[in-house]
């Protein structure tokens, strides 16, 4: 399985993204070191996804002098694909990145009934496994296989066992799971999709901007004088204001 395709695929049905948005994404999971997503992997897909046709350019946007970047939406091909994607990677009955990929990019946003249908017809394939190697290992023990065999088969063992209880675990939070804000985002795509979030030096002037205001609207008294009296407030006068509008002159004008 293509697990580059399938983490873009996800992260664009979420929402329009650019590549940047996407790697940054899977720097925040360490994609590359678990799932073998590296960033040129990520823009590569990108590329084939738009050639084949499964994504599509929607914008471009700019920020500041870097070079602009273009923003992508999955077609109905890139759908159906993601869709045929995530059956396969959860059908697996084996420990993969491509099930916990499947779960992470895929679950928010799914129907919460079909996701749980899928899991635990995979469930049930994990836990015949583990009962197929108890019996084999018990067989093995009977005909005086050595040590490191019987060790061998009891991670083998334990492992399907965790497995399967971690399905159980799963399947009491599948609604959780399925909420769309359940979808992993970076701090910087956050502040990207709520323009109202400042950052940086934009984030520390309207700090400043608003401090200075709030000092304008409600002045301090003055500081204390140096023998430590307290200082005389300091007084604001109002301004008066534009006069009010006195009307038309009435009075005639001499011809």
């Amino acid at each position: 399985m293509n697990h580059a395709t399938l983490v873009v695929l996800a992260l664009l049905r979420s929402e329009p993204m650019h590549g940047h948005q996407i790697r940054r994404v899977a720097e925040l999971v360490n994609l590359s070191e678990w799932a073998e997503v590296s960033t040129g992997a990520i823009y590569n897909t990108l590329r084939r996804l738009a050639d084949d046709g499964s994504i599509v350019a929607v914008r471009t946007e700019q920020e500041g002098n870097r070079p602009p970047r273009t923003v992508y939406a999955p077609t109905e091909a890139g759908l159906y694909e993601l869709e045929r994607l995530r059956e396969v990677a959860l059908s697996q009955p084996i420990p993969d990145a491509s099930v916990m990929l499947a779960l992470i990019f895929t679950a928010p946003g799914s129907d919460p009934d079909e996701l749980r249908e899928l899991l635990r017809v995979r469930q049930a394939a994990l836990r015949r496994q583990h009962e197929d190697l108890v019996h084999l290992r018990q067989r093995k023990d009977a005909q005086g296989a050595p040590v490191t065999a019987a060790m061998a088969f009891r991670a083998w063992e334990m492992q399907l066992a965790a497995a399967v209880a971690w399905h159980d675990e799963v399947d009491g939070r599948i609604e959780e799971l399925c909420a769309p804000e359940a979808m992993i985002r970076t701090p910087d795509h956050r502040r990207a999709a709520d323009p109202g979030i400042p950052r940086g030096a934009r984030a520390r002037a309207q700090a400043r901007a608003a401090a200075a205001a709030a000092r304008e609207s409600n002045p301090s008294p003055a500081g204390a004088a140096e023998d430590g009296a307290p200082g005389t407030p300091s007084t604001v006068t109002p301004s008066a204001g534009p006069e009010p509008d006195a009307g038309p002159d009435t009075r005639s004008t001499p011809s």
